[in-house]
């Protein structure tokens, strides 16, 4: 349970983070930021300085509404889109150089039956154990940079495919624009289509490691 519980809330700050970098950014260029939310359905809600924050329990998705984003210039929204990555990224080179270290003594063999979310959990939890402060920050570190490296590819509705459109804009001109809603709606399907793609992994990882006779051993010895 410790080991959800802290990553949670490393996944949680991680991309509550990532989305305040969105809006700062919007901020600082002029732009009208609505608001912030994190995670999904929304169960909490408030307002500071006319900035809307929401947040809901689940950590699949996070998002930043920017009113007049889709009209301003096209560099304005690629460094929108880029701040985010770049403080996940940069964020967790800062804190690995300076503060985190994974402890050496977890023994992630002990993961090979579990579902990729019930590993990373555990690796929470040792590192916790054995790393102290010291530990969980590492696991933030790594966490920080995926999201990061993901966020940058070149996909519609990541940060990267925003970046990617907005640069083509730049080049090709405003008629690219026609076309953002289908390129979106790729972008979502291929979203979807991963995300189906690792649930049905961590299943079958799962039933795969549930005994079918008594000399089942999950892990090699």
């Amino acid at each position: 349970m410790v080991g959800w519980i802290i990553l949670f809330l490393a996944v949680f700050t991680i991309i509550f983070v990532h989305e305040l970098a969105h809006a700062f950014t919007g901020f600082a260029l002029g732009l009208r930021v609505k608001s912030l939310f994190v995670g999904f359905p929304i169960i909490y809600r408030t307002r500071i300085k006319g900035l809307i924050l929401a947040f809901g329990p689940i950590l699949l998705i996070g998002g930043t509404v920017i009113a007049d984003l889709d009209n301003c210039q096209w560099w304005k929204k690629a460094l929108v889109a880029f701040s985010g990555p770049l403080v996940n990224i940069g964020g967790g080179v800062f804190l690995y150089l300076f503060f985190a270290s994974l402890p050496n003594s977890i023994n992630l063999d002990q993961g090979c039956n579990e579902t990729s979310w019930g590993a990373f959990a555990r690796i929470s939890e040792e590192s916790l154990r054995f790393g102290g402060i010291s530990g969980v920050l590492g696991i933030v570190v790594f966490l920080s940079i995926i999201v990061g490296v993901i966020n940058l590819l070149p996909v519609p509705l990541l940060d990267g495919g925003r970046m990617a459109l907005a640069f083509l804009e730049g080049i090709l001109g405003q008629w690219i624009l026609r076309y953002e809603e289908i390129i979106n709606m790729i972008g979502l399907t291929l979203i979807i289509v991963l995300s189906l793609y690792a649930i049905l992994d961590d299943v079958w990882i799962f039933t795969s490691s549930i005994p079918s006779s008594p000399n089942y051993h999950p892990c090699p010895d």
